[in-house]
């Protein structure tokens, strides 16, 4: 007697007949940390393991056969309906081509009311015992609420740097690619239906006196892990000159090797033109300044000349 079928009979009826062994076996699906079902050839679930009560909460006396379970599983009669017409399109597609069933992502509901988000498969077992189905029901609820969480932060994330109009770009150090969004070559002035990520690419559109620069930060960065923080131009296809600035960080492999630069970008043109004026004011008051201490300066000398002139005066007259 095979592992699979000792588990298509009920367990009151095979519980006399178990060798050790058979006991082993048996004992070996029961104790496997996915939940699996069995239901032969009249539709009668005849087996459940310890993972399938655990997670669901259903027994055999819950549900003896297929139609308990697809009323309990799946309440909502249209759910139910397309559930059922996936199944069976399925199972029809795996007999036919004599290939394996294509698992399929459900709802499904709890003995207590709970909705677990299940990855369901099947194999289908011919022997001397009868036709069977023998079922894996994956539970990936936590999976899926951290996939949905993630999902939500990276929107959040997107919403916020679009709203800040700064781009996201990654540098894969190992494939020597780099990967930009399409915020980023806006940015860059660079169209993203043909950007390949090469480096000639990128370089192409830095003003030429700011190459070197970068390729130098990106040194530094690679071989010391520093944070990537230049600013420089770039050049539009219009003409147009852009100032950019940069902040990413350098990611290692398992093994503490560079692996990729991670960062974002934004244009700081505004700032930068803002900045000159603000210097070129401060030139022009520098230059004010000086004027006005040169005429301090001249006042404190035509004060000291006055004072001798009345102290002369003065010496004349007592003589």
């Amino acid at each position: 007697m095979c592992l699979i079928q000792l588990c298509y009979m009920d367990n009151k009826k095979i519980e006399p007949n178990l060798t050790e062994i058979e006991l082993k076996y048996r004992e070996v699906i029961d104790s496997l940390l996915i939940p699996i079902a069995i239901n032969d050839k009249n539709h009668n679930i005849t087996f459940l393991n310890r993972k399938f009560i655990e997670i669901f909460g259903y027994t055999t006396e819950d549900i003896p056969n297929l139609s308990l379970w697809w009323q309990k599983a799946y309440p909502d009669l249209e759910y139910r309906k397309l559930v059922s017409e996936t199944w069976q399109s399925r199972v029809g597609e795996a007999k036919k081509t004599n290939k394996d069933f294509s698992p399929m992502e459900v709802n499904i509901k709890t003995k207590d009311g709970k909705t677990k988000r299940v990855i369901v498969s099947a194999n289908f077992l011919n022997n001397h015992a009868g036709n069977f189905h023998l079922v894996i029901l994956n539970d990936i609820t936590e999976n899926k609420k951290v996939e949905e969480t993630l999902q939500a932060n990276k929107l959040k994330c997107e919403l916020a740097l679009r709203s800040a109009h700064m781009g996201v770009w990654i540098f894969d150090l190992i494939e020597n690619k780099r990967f930009f969004d399409t915020q980023t070559c806006a940015l860059l002035g660079i169209d993203p239906e043909t950007f390949s990520g090469s480096e000639e690419e990128f370089y192409s559109v830095v003003h030429p006196d700011d190459r070197n620069l970068l390729k130098v930060a990106l040194v530094n960065t690679i071989d010391s892990g520093v944070m990537y923080e230049p600013e420089y131009k770039v050049i539009w296809p219009n003409g147009e000159i852009r100032n950019i600035t940069a902040r990413a960080e350098l990611i290692r492999d398992d093994m503490g090797k560079p692996k990729m630069i991670n960062g974002i970008i934004w244009d700081i043109t505004e700032h930068k033109k803002v900045e000159i004026q603000l210097e070129q004011k401060a030139v022009e008051l520098q230059k004010v300044n000086q004027i006005m201490i040169g005429r301090e300066l001249k006042m404190i000398e035509l004060k000291k000349e006055i004072l001798n002139l009345k102290e002369e005066l003065e010496k004349l007259k007592k003589s």
